[in-house]
């Protein structure tokens, strides 16, 4: 026998071993499997229940024994934390109320007087402009018919005109203003 013989006799027996071993063990992990899932089926839903009647009964003696002892040393803590509660929330409803009440003065301090007086400035404009429009508008109705009645119109006539005249303009005016107002 060579040395290399010997050597490779051992690594030969040891995979030849595992060939043989492993369909074995393969074999007998699936037979274990297959027992335990066979005594789970039978045995586990009675352990299962009667574990979960166990866990329930136990729970409830322990929580009757202990419910108003723990209920007691929880008190003062629910009682001191509503507190630290309420006095936070007033606390934050002050900070809120001072916040509103410094915006809403600067507000009115700083912003409206500017805003008013270029508002009120340009109701004084459109109004002044409205009440000169609305005089020259009337002035020029009565020239036009006494201008008609010199020329020999009877008088009803020259004021029959200078009102569809008058609602002409208007309805023209409005007709022109009403496409600036849609959005």
């Amino acid at each position: 026998m060579s040395q290399n013989d010997t050597d490779e006799t051992p690594a030969d027996f040891a995979q030849a071993l595992q060939q043989q071993m492993e369909p074995f063990l393969q074999r007998v992990k699936q037979v274990t499997l297959e027992v335990i899932d066979e005594v789970g089926k039978q045995h586990g839903n009675a352990m299962l229940t009667q574990l979960r009647q166990i866990v329930m009964e136990t729970v409830g003696v322990i929580l009757k024994a202990e419910a108003t002892t723990l209920i007691d040393r929880l008190r003062p803590a629910m009682i001191e934390g509503s507190d630290a509660v309420r006095h936070n929330t007033e606390g934050l409803l002050a900070d809120l109320k001072g916040f509103i009440t410094r915006t809403v003065a600067e507000t009115f301090r700083e912003h409206v007087p500017e805003y008013s007086r270029w508002a009120g400035q340009r109701i004084i404009d459109y109004v002044l402009a409205g009440t000169l429009f609305g005089l020259a508008s009337i002035l020029l109705c009565l020239g036009g018919i006494f201008g008609l009645q010199q020329l020999g119109v009877q008088p009803y006539a020259t004021y029959l005109a200078g009102g569809i005249g008058a609602l002409g303009a208007g309805w023209l005016f409005l007709r022109l203003r009403s496409r600036k107002w849609t959005p």
